[in-house]
Parts: C-alpha cells; structure tokens; sequence
C-alpha cells in the first residue's frame, strides 16, 4: 500500500563535485550515501568492533559492579542490561530506513525502541487486566499498581462557558481548558500528523473521526467525556486545526527549500560549517504526497485500511493509559 509521490528526478550515478549542487525546489537531493560522506567520515565508517566493545563494556559493569539488593532491581537491571545489548545490535545490523537525519543510527536506535515496545505488549497481552496491574507492572514501576483517580476524571462536569460566580474571571472553564496541558499536547500531535500525512483532507478526516470515536466510547473511556465547545471549539476548529496550519506550513516550506549538501570539508569559513552542521538536523530531501484516494475502488479501500489503523493505534495508547498508566503524569497518549 504505497503512496503515490511526486518523482523528483532520478541519478543513477553521481559524483562528489555533482552532489555538492544545488537540488531544485521539491526534488530529492541526489546520493545521500556520497554526500554524506563528505559531511563528517568518521561518523559514517563501520565501527562494528567500537560498539561491540561498548556493549560488553557495559554488560560487565551492569552484571559485576551494579549493586542490587532486591529482586525487583535485579529485574530492572536484567531488563535493562537486554535493552542496551539489542538496541546496540539494532545499531550496529539493523538497515538504514527512509530517515536519514541526523545520523542513520539515530534511527535503527529508535526501530529497536519500538520492537522492544512491541514484544512488551505481546508479553502484557499474556497476563489479564489484574494480574497485570497488581503483580507485573509494579515491578516495573510501584506507581503503575494502582489505577490513578485522574483515570476516572470527566471533562463534561460543568459545560458553561460563562461562569459568573467567578469574579473577574467569567470564562474560567474556557480558559482552564485552553491552558491544559493537553491543549498543547494536541497541538504538537496534529503538526506532526500534518507533516506525516501532508494533506488537509486526510488530517480533517482524521480529526473529525477522532472526536466521534471521543463521543461513542464515553462509556470505556471517562476521560473522553467533554463538554461541547470542547469537541467543536477547543479541538477540530481549535488545536487540531492550529496544529494542521502550523504542519502543512512546515510541508510547504521544506517542499520549496533548496538543499545543497556540500562537504563540510570544501567549506572554508567557520560560520558555513557552524550552518552545515545545523543543516544536518533537518530533512535530507523533501517529497510531496499524492494521496489520490479517489482513484479507484482498491485506492479508496487502502487509504481507508491506514485511516481505520491510524485511529486504533491512538485507541490503544489511551486503553493502555486507562487500564495502568496516570493520566496527568504520562503526555503521549495525549498528543492525538
């Protein structure tokens, strides 16, 4: 189920001297391996036998030197060992994805992250809700034994907009709700769902779907109980649509950005160099999406399937965060 994408213009072979020019607005930055070379070698070497030695290094240390006197810690420590040794194979064997910036192990790093979230939920998905709750989670962390009160907490109490028993302060559920925590934590979410989608209708139909998915698992979900304007106001015309602007403003502006990823060695003064290495934090090459879901029957049912995918992935981030994880004290099952 591919995306259909504008094709910027294709280079089978590219030399130093032809990657070092200038890519035309849209177009994908040719040779991203040739390149980046030039931008720093050491960084793009092999080091297989540098980050053996650091992982064995760190798995002596965490099995002879780190002090545990309880079993819970010895379960952490062991947990933690597993971690750092897979995310270092990640590293090291793991292959490069579509993200290039700033470094390709950046990325197999956070690809491992996720696996190992993966297996924990397959592991999890074992044991049933109190069981979980009462004698695994805790061991990973005491404050997961207990569901939290905030779990249980309406946004629909008090639906006035106007309070005038408040003096000097007649909005003050409006304003309470603006100033939220998760008022930014949407806005944040829908910038980064503009720039991974980067089309208005499919962020709108996401939107909207998303609040009606709000209104029809009231009944699951106390936390999904909002007052009206909240839905309407606050959320579709409000964060959501703030966080879609900002996002499709951030497509269009990496869409006609020139990238010219010349080597940091050919640049002769410091404040150029200062710039490339700033440079390396943001996108290699930029392409815009062509969605065309009207297309065919077999178009509208594969764009639907990753709509349909996209929602239940955010359900299950707050079903997880219902069932064992603090409202207020965890942020990212906010940002949807």
């Amino acid at each position: 189920m591919g995306i259909r994408q504008r094709k910027p213009s294709s280079h089978a072979e590219v030399s130093k001297k032809t990657a070092s020019k200038l890519s035309q607005p849209g177009e994908k930055a040719p040779s991203a391996q040739i390149v980046e070379e030039d931008f720093l070698d050491f960084l793009y070497r092999p080091h297989t036998l540098l980050g053996l030695f650091l992982a064995l290094a760190f798995l002596v240390w965490s099995a002879f030197f780190r002090e545990a006197t309880t079993i819970v810690e010895n379960f952490n420590n062991g947990l933690c060992a597993i971690a750092v040794v897979f995310l270092s194979y990640c590293a090291l064997q793991l292959p490069d994805g579509l993200l290039r910036r700033p470094h390709p192990v950046l990325w197999r790093i956070v690809q491992g992250c996720a696996i190992l979230y993966l297996l924990f939920l397959v592991f999890i998905l074992q044991f049933d809700v109190n069981t979980a709750r009462e004698n695994v989670m805790p061991m990973f962390d005491a404050t997961l034994g207990v569901v939290p009160e905030a779990n249980t907490k309406t946004y629909a109490s008090d639906c006035r907009l106007i309070t005038p028993e408040d003096p000097g302060k007649g909005w003050a559920n409006l304003v309470d709700a603006v100033f939220d925590m998760f008022f930014v934590a949407h806005v944040v979410g829908w910038w980064g769902k503009a720039i991974l989608f980067r089309d208005w209708t499919i962020c709108w139909i996401l939107s909207i779907m998303w609040e009606v998915l709000e209104v029809s698992l009231q009944h699951q979900l106390p936390n999904f109980k909002e007052c009206w304007w909240d839905h309407y106001l606050l959320d579709v015309f409000g964060c959501n649509l703030v966080g879609m602007i900002i996002g499709m403003w951030t497509v269009k502006h990496y869409a006609h950005k020139e990238y010219n990823w010349t080597g940091i060695k050919e640049i002769s003064n410091v404040r150029g160099k200062v710039g490339r290495v700033l440079k390396q934090f943001s996108p290699f090459s930029w392409t815009n999406y062509e969605w065309a879901a009207l297309s065919s029957p077999q178009r509208f049912g594969q764009v639907m399937l990753l709509l349909v995918m996209q929602a239940v992935g955010e359900l299950n981030a707050f079903y997880i965060k219902h069932e064992y994880v603090g409202a207020r004290e965890r942020v990212a099952s906010a940002l949807n």
